[in-house]
């Protein structure tokens, strides 16, 4: 009698542990969820491509439930598939971006910290890994390229190996199918980070943490009162979008104009891009906030 209260003690104690620990493992992942999107703006463009479409709204909505601000900007069609009230409904916004000029697509894509694209179609992935751009959607998302920000898109609509088309009836020969596969492995050299419709969220979360691990390190770095930086020939300037204005966001395209072991002074809210970040340190570069 004893040994089997003892024994259920135990087994009360191994059940509590476990709850205890898959409590804090939801409250830590729901935590981390809410610090990677906090204060993050992102550019999400749609194509006109319809596979993986609702997943990825839903990804869609669970950023914004996390507080990731969004602006939608949707490629201009005569054939309006896309449904646009649901894609308002998930961005929580009451309207979407349609054409815009090639210095409108630069500066949207230098205030955010992400450029979503939820759905890409097998037209704009082969645009795009050739350099051409021809509506709203493709300039923002080579623009953002030319930033240095950070792209996730999806591939379920351009991937020669997605299951949905097969089982529709459509299908390629092995000459296509190459093509698509091509174009998607140089968009992801360029430095666009491709998931699936259902793992866009938590591809962008991921991105948003290593931004912030990426800030701390960065704040860490600058010791109190420190003015200038040290170093033989060592310099500090602020940094300055072209137009004159201070920018948000320090991207990969403005540290290659610096040069080795130099410094850069740059404002307290000021975003340093992932790629920006990596080019930094290879050029042991000395960044200050001010």
């Amino acid at each position: 009698m004893v040994t089997d209260l003892k024994s259920s003690k135990n087994h009360r104690a191994v059940i509590e542990k476990i709850v205890e620990d898959t409590v804090v493992s939801v409250l830590v992942d729901q935590i981390l969820r809410r610090v990677a999107l906090h204060n993050r703006k992102a550019i999400v463009v749609f194509t006109e491509a319809l596979l993986g479409f609702d997943a990825a709204l839903d990804s869609l909505r669970e950023l914004k439930k996390n507080g990731l601000a969004m602006t939608g900007v949707i490629a201009q069609s005569k054939d309006e598939a896309l449904d646009r009230p649901a894609i308002k409904e998930a961005l929580g916004v009451a309207s979407l971006c349609g054409e815009m000029g090639h210095i409108e697509a630069l500066e949207l894509a230098g205030e955010s910290d992400f450029v979503i694209v939820p759905t890409l179609s097998i037209s704009s992935a082969a645009k795009l890994a050739h350099g051409i751009t021809d509506s709203v959607a493709t300039g923002v998302i080579q623009a953002a390229l030319f930033k240095g920000a950070v792209v996730i898109a999806s591939r379920d609509a351009s991937c020669p190996n997605n299951r949905q088309r097969a089982d529709m009836g459509f299908s390629a020969n092995g000459a296509y199918r190459f093509m698509m596969s091509e174009n998607l492995g140089k968009l992801s050299d360029f430095g666009v980070r491709l998931t699936s419709s259902d793992g866009l969220a938590d591809a962008v979360i991921a991105e948003g943490l290593c931004l912030a691990r990426i800030e701390r390190r960065t704040s860490a770095d600058r010791a109190p009162g420190e003015d200038r930086v040290p170093g033989a020939g060592a310099t500090t300037r602020p940094y300055r979008a072209a137009s004159g204005n201070r920018s948000r966001i320090l991207a990969l395209s403005d540290v290659n104009t610096l040069a080795r072991g130099s410094g850069l002074r740059i404002g307290k809210d000021v975003r340093v891009t992932a790629l920006a970040a990596e080019r930094i340190r290879e050029m042991r570069i000395k960044l200050i906030r001010e």
